[in-house]
């Protein structure tokens, strides 16, 4: 009678255990579940204890957010320095080279001048004194302001002849400059260009 009994209370104890897992694998920790983590429910057979343990999704959706790191004042001044110093070796060198560009035009313009004049002066037995009298296909200078066709050095517009372009508009901070030609060419001695603008310079 005592062994039956004995039987009958492990088979009672068995389907209990097995009742108590498979509700507990049922349920979700409600904590947890806002976080979508599977708990893991583990069952002592021995104790009749129920505990939770801890899976490798938990130690994720609990682990601490590390905060970024920004930059520091110290890193942010060394690179506004860096740059400061790049723009005062690059901005100056920039605009030297933008201004030698548009001198360029004038020197272009003055040595189409010349050309016409000799074309000029070997049908007329004279140098032009208006630039309308000439057979010029170039453009007026969008850069600089045109003057007046004048004698050169010997005083006779027969065998010599002048003119001066001076820049007009902003210039980079070299001023009005002019630069003049006559029937020899650019005439450096009369001319106010700086060297290093200079398209004929070295």
């Amino acid at each position: 009678m005592m062994k039956n009994w004995l039987t009958v209370s492990q088979a009672v104890q068995g389907v209990l255990s097995i009742s108590y897992v498979a509700i507990l694998n049922a349920i979700q920790r409600p904590e947890l579940a806002e976080f979508g983590i599977d708990s893991a429910p583990c069952f002592n057979d021995k104790h009749l204890k129920i505990s939770w343990r801890p899976t490798v999704a938990h130690a994720i959706a609990f682990r601490p957010n590390r905060a970024r790191k920004g930059f520091s004042l110290v890193e942010l001044s060394v690179v506004v320095i860096i740059i400061g110093v790049l723009a005062a070796f690059g901005v100056p060198r920039l605009l030297q080279s933008v201004e030698r560009s548009k001198a360029s035009e004038s020197f272009k313009y003055l040595a189409s001048v010349r050309a016409a004049q000799e074309r000029y002066q070997a049908r007329q037995g004279t140098y032009a004194s208006d630039l309308a009298q000439l057979d010029m296909e170039q453009a007026p200078p969008k850069y600089f302001s045109v003057g007046t066709v004048a004698a050169g050095g010997s005083g006779s517009l027969e065998d010599s002849w002048s003119l001066t372009l001076t820049r007009s508009g902003s210039s980079s901070g070299y001023g009005a400059y002019t630069v003049t030609f006559t029937e020899e060419g650019y005439d450096a001695t009369n001319s106010t260009i700086d060297s290093e603008i200079n398209p004929q310079s070295t």
